[in-house]
């Protein structure tokens, strides 16, 4: 019978790809669950690490070489993304789910995804919701051999604050799903979501504007998340 993985194991591969032969970073410390909102519960396959360069705790949930880093949006949490992060890892990937250090940068996203690839990942998504989806937006279009794919929910063009996603949308060569609803007033009632799709020339783009006024995570919950998490499953699996 084949073991699954210690949290330790877990750990150490995260964060220091062990046995590699190469100079580690600093060693990992084990992270309190009472740094993480209540709705997480380390298990089998989900875990609590620390990831030294990111500075914060880290949710793993599944497990596979394709993985998904979860962007969330202002006042967002990590429970948010439970849906979704399931359904992934029941498609057998990696959701990856965590709370910016500070204000979100992309910088936190790469440093995931090196961890992520260190640890044997081959494939790595980026998934934003709102500002999230702006700034997994700017990520992809700075580093596009870091990122293998990107999905946006209800990510407003660039003009209040934040980075300049209709530039980084025209720059994209990742592919990209964009996410939104009809009736959503952050968006411009999904303009603002239509002018990013349109506005990207990477191969593979995609457009999924639903009924409704939801907005970010709130796309995930309710009568249509069957269909969301099932889309952005087979975006991401098909990259």
């Amino acid at each position: 019978m084949v073991r699954a993985p210690t949290a330790a194991a877990v750990l150490c591969v995260l964060i220091s790809a062990c046995g590699s032969g190469k100079e580690p970073p600093p060693a990992p410390r084990p992270v309190a669950t009472s740094k993480v909102e209540p709705c997480i519960k380390p298990g089998p396959t989900t875990h609590v690490v620390e990831i030294a360069a990111l500075g914060g705790p880290v949710v793993t949930i599944g497990s596979g070489t394709t993985a998904a880093v979860m962007a969330n949006q202002d006042g967002g949490t990590l429970c948010e993304w439970l849906p979704l992060a399931r359904g992934l890892a029941r498609a057998g990937m990696r959701a990856v789910v965590f709370d910016y250090v500070g204000a979100g940068t992309d910088d936190q996203v790469l440093a995931i995804a090196k961890a992520l690839r260190r640890q044997g990942v081959k494939r790595v998504a980026l998934v934003g919701a709102s500002t999230g989806g702006r700034l997994v937006l700017h990520a992809a279009a700075e580093r596009p051999r870091q990122f293998d794919s990107v999905v946006t929910l209800s990510a407003e063009q660039s003009g209040r604050t934040g980075y300049p996603t209709l530039s980084d949308a025209r720059h994209l060569r990742t592919r990209a799903l964009y996410v939104g609803t009809a009736e959503d007033g952050y968006t411009t009632f999904a303009a603002e979501t239509r002018r990013l799709y349109r506005a990207t020339s990477a191969p593979g783009k995609k457009l999924l504007v639903l009924p409704g006024s939801a907005h970010g995570t709130g796309i995930l919950e309710g009568a249509r998340a069957k269909r969301v998490i099932g889309t952005i499953t087979a975006f991401i699996r098909g990259a």
